[in-house]
């Protein structure tokens, strides 16, 4: 990555599909109050920290990585997995930790048809929001319940809602995550029209966001992907992890 960014206080909050790599922040002193409820960084912040942030990639290959978020759900996250199963495809599940310390099965199930887990914090918080002990938490915590079920720490972070702002910046780098957005989705609400907005502007090494979980699924969002699958798997491509599509390509650079 060679793009680098200073991003200074509270400047980055909701900015999914602005940049690929952030290279370092500087924060002055401020005052933050307590609680999520304030983006400025925590008082007497003031230093620089690398972050990799990614939304698509740079390749030849005719692949893209389908990701999922809010699960795991018990009534979604099986349709999902039945989906993906039979169109022999691999995603990225970015989980919940509450939800995966309640449903854990669904998670064990994940891994063992080949998909990846990445952190979605531990109650789906708004890092954008969060004082910088309260970011780390949110973070520690839902790493670590993914880690007692797979036996592994996740490398991949998505913050909820695509928020983030410099405090939730630092916490993911100091942890060492890579944090991911997506350059197209489908959403529950408007399956259709996002399912040909995002066919009509995929190119290779897209990273698409849907749900499992949360208040997004319904049918029409099942029947949306089952569409994008059977469309892209004619045009010959294939559906890897967010890992394995950055492993064999160079992350695209803003400007």
């Amino acid at each position: 990555m060679d793009r680098r960014l200073v991003l200074t206080g509270g400047a980055l909050a909701g900015f999914a599909g602005v940049a690929s790599s952030v290279g370092g922040f500087e924060a002055a002193q401020a005052t933050r109050p307590r609680g999520c409820q304030s983006a400025r960084p925590p008082d007497g912040l003031i230093g620089a920290v690398g972050v990799d942030l990614l939304w698509r990639v740079k390749t030849e290959r005719r692949e893209v990585a389908l990701t999922f978020d809010d699960g795991p759900d018990p009534e979604w996250t099986p349709r999902v997995l039945d989906l993906l199963r039979r169109h022999r495809a691999r995603a990225t599940f970015f989980v919940v930790g509450e939800r995966v310390r309640r449903h854990p099965e669904l998670v064990r199930r994940a891994v063992a048809e080949g998909h990846e887990i990445g952190n979605h914090t531990w109650s789906h918080r708004r890092l954008d929001r969060c004082e910088r002990d309260r970011a780390d938490e949110q973070l520690r915590r839902g790493g670590a319940a993914i880690a007692a079920v797979t036996g592994e720490q996740p490398r991949l972070f998505r913050p909820p809602w695509g928020l983030i702002d410099p405090v939730g910046l630092l916490a993911a780098a100091e942890r060492g995550y890579q944090v991911v957005l997506w350059s197209g989705l489908i959403r529950g609400r408007s399956p259709e029209r996002d399912l040909d907005r995002t066919l009509a502007s995929l190119t290779p090494g897209a990273v698409i966001l849907g749900h499992d979980g949360g208040t997004t699924p319904r049918p029409e969002l099942i029947s949306a992907f089952d569409r994008l699958l059977e469309r892209l798997s004619a045009d010959g491509y294939r559906f890897v992890t967010v890992s394995g599509l950055r492993e064999r390509a160079a992350p695209v650079n803003p400007g």
